[in-house]
């Protein structure tokens, strides 16, 4: 080509292998691709090699996904960026979930990019801070290269017809390949167990699963009809005459008893109180829904009722329906027989997005972090659960009404350290570990378990001092996150923690083992009460063949279908949650100088005083002092804002006019 047709013509010939057989190297660049993911995701190369010759279909479904995303590229006159910029992506993806499985036992879901803003407050006490550095100048690097190449890559003829064809069998192949495989069993779109899923599908098809697997499928006879069917063979419990006791359930971060550790020796019994309690009061292993993590799901399964075996891949409807429905929970079920309900967390309000969702299943009050004072932390800095006592005792106080308290620990939370801390001293020995690093951390995690334990001792003395009638339901949330197997534990299960159901008036409830979504239906029936059809569902029919299957259907109508179970509309409504059990209110602001001292009541340590709206430097004194940093002479509306430690504004009370 001669230079001036060159220069009428921008896109030039490339020759090249690349350029010849497009096609065929993104075929092998896919293929390269998902071998890495495979590799990254098990933390081995040849482990990595395995899975590909174990389970082929599932390699090749994932390479075939992969693939699909790079044909794109095709359509596109930049196809060499956008092929450099999709490498870069799953790249990216593989490597945060490398990073991910050295503090957790759950792989990256599409889910994490939904709740990456709610626990970004969480990530300094996973990384130091030399490892954010780095991933930030990772970051820089990449977006550096991605503009480099925009610049220096050339602009290339789209291949329409190519690009098109390629797509087309591409789409066709994976859908041959993934029937191949459903047939075999050696495929799945039905997940589970997230862990076991993308170990024996593998970790490209199962992302892609988790992106487009939301909510529950309808299932196969749902009509009117069957659920009007299901619903008449409810049945309401006698509800009892007597008084009801306040009601507190205390959902204990990763609490376990490690007697179940097959392996472990413990120089002494580190929750001598729960041991105490199985003793004496009803109790039973409780199956959750996740393992080392996954505390919302656990809360979402016991407030609700449903269980998160029907909904999406790795879903927590924290982040998706329960954004814009409400849906039956304990809650409602108690405003029944006028219950108030709060709701108390030691963790920062947007963990989860609690501080939104909390509406939406019906709690009155919500008191986190954020609304507490003389708040302690443990070594690697969560909050101790002592304070979580004073917090319960302040909701059954609120007004005298009875009360359902819904408190979640975080004392015992990972990510428990692999060498000595500073200024910390392990007080219970553990034998039987495979390296010291594996001692240190389970030595620091059984002295955050004694101390949690202490935490219950404690809050039962307090309530036995109490002269009203109170029910105490403790359960731990999900296994620790130390990277146990399941023939680790003579229980057999990681999904299995423990709950016991202390009782101040002799409650008669039985010892039996439970699913976290059928706790507070089995409460509720020893209390002679009977409110919401998941509740009658699990109290009448736990033992019946057809069990599982009115519960899928009944969650599907509430919560995605005609929602026929509430005569078409959805009866429960959003509740005005209010931040903190205790007012917060401005009774004075004294000017001094360039100063004002606003004294009021209930301030903490995460209290900002507003002027106008704009929040102005504040220090906190005491609960009932705020010094705030305001010029002479300028005048406005004063109010006190509760605001997270990354600046998200919870809410905002005590208005005082600010004169001059």
């Amino acid at each position: 080509m001669k230079k001036n047709e060159m220069q009428r013509n921008p896109f030039r010939k490339e020759s090249g292998f690349l350029s010849r057989y497009p096609v065929l190297f993104l075929v092998l660049l896919s293929l390269v691709l998902s071998l890495t993911l495979e590799i990254l995701h098990r933390h081995s190369v040849v482990a990595g090699f395995l899975f590909v010759a174990k389970n082929p279909l599932a390699f090749s479904c994932g390479t075939l996904l992969v693939l699909a995303t790079l044909l794109t590229s095709l359509l596109i006159r930049r196809q060499r960026f956008v092929q450099l910029l999709i490498c870069i992506l799953w790249l990216a993806l593989g490597v945060t979930e490398w990073v991910v499985l050295f503090f957790r036992s759950l792989p990256v879901s599409a889910m994490d990019m939904l709740l990456i803003f709610s626990v970004s407050s969480v990530f300094q006490d996973y990384l130091e801070p030399w490892q954010i550095v780095c991933i930030l100048a990772a970051a820089v690097v990449a977006i550096g290269l991605l503009v480099l190449a925009w610049i220096r890559l050339p602009k290339e003829q789209r291949r329409w017809r190519k690009g098109f064809v390629a797509i087309c069998a591409t789409v066709a192949l994976f859908l041959a390949v993934f029937g191949i495989g459903r047939y075999t069993g050696m495929v799945s779109n039905q997940f589970y167990d997230l862990t076991a899923d993308y170990e024996q599908y593998g970790f490209c098809y199962g992302f892609a699963v988790s992106i487009f697997d939301r909510g529950i499928d309808r299932p196969q006879d749902y009509s009117d009809e069957t659920v009007s069917d299901i619903l008449s063979q409810l049945k309401d419990t006698p509800v009892a005459t007597q008084s009801h006791p306040n009601v507190i359930f205390v959902q204990l971060e990763s609490f376990v008893d490690p007697a179940y550790v097959k392996w472990l020796t413990c120089s002494e019994n580190p929750v001598p109180v729960f041991t105490q309690l199985k003793e004496n009061y009803p109790h039973g292993f409780l199956t959750v829904p996740s393992t080392g993590t996954g505390t919302a799901n656990t809360e979402f399964e016991v407030l609700t009722g449903m269980s998160l075996r029907y909904f999406g891949a790795g879903e927590f409807p924290y982040q998706t329906i329960l954004r814009r429905s409400t849906c039956e929970s304990a809650n409602y079920n108690l405003k029944a027989f006028d219950y108030r309900c709060h709701a108390i967390h030691n963790n920062s309000a947007t963990f989860y997005g609690r501080y939104s969702v909390y509406s939406m299943l019906g709690f009155d009050t919500y008191t986190s972090l954020e609304y507490m004072n003389d708040v302690s932390y443990n070594p690697i800095g969560w909050a101790e659960d002592h304070i979580l006592t004073q917090q319960i005792l302040d909701a059954l106080d609120e007004d005298d009404r009875r009360d359902f308290v819904y408190a979640i620990s975080v004392q015992p939370h990972g990510k428990y350290p692999v060498e000595p801390l500073e200024n910390w001293q392990p007080t219970i020995t553990a034998k039987g570990c495979e390296n010291q690093k594996e001692q240190y951390q389970w030595e620091y995690f059984l002295d955050q378990l004694q101390r949690a334990d202490q935490f219950i001792g404690n809050l039962v003395s307090a309530l036995e001092d109490r002269e009203e009638l109170v029910v105490l339901v403790l359960f731990g949330d999900h296994q620790p996150n130390l990277e146990l197997e399941a023939e680790d534990l003579s229980s057999g299960s990681l999904f299995q923690t423990e709950y016991v159901i202390w009782n101040n008036f002799d409650l008669d409830i039985p010892s039996k083992d439970l699913y976290s979504y059928q706790l507070t239906a089995h409460v509720q029936q020893m209390l002679g009460m009977s409110s919401g059809e998941l509740t009658k569902l699990h109290q009448d029919f736990s033992e019946d063949s057809q069990y599982q299957h009115y519960l899928e259907t009944l969650e599907y109508d509430m919560l995605y279908g005609d929602q026929v179970s509430y005569q078409g509309k959805n009866p429960y409504q959003q509740t005005q949650l209010q931040m903190g059990v205790l007012p917060i209110s401005i009774t004075s602001a004294t000017r001094m100088g360039d100063m004002v001292e606003v004294l009021g009541t209930n301030f903490t340590p995460y209290s900002v005083v507003l002027l106008d709206g704009e929040s102005q430097k504040t220090t906190f004194v005491d609960s009932n002092t705020l010094h705030v940093q305001i010029k002479a002479g300028k005048t406005g509306e004063l109010t006190v804002a509760q605001v997270d430690r990354d600046g998200v504004l919870l809410s905002a009370a005590g208005q005082w006019r600010l004169k001059d």
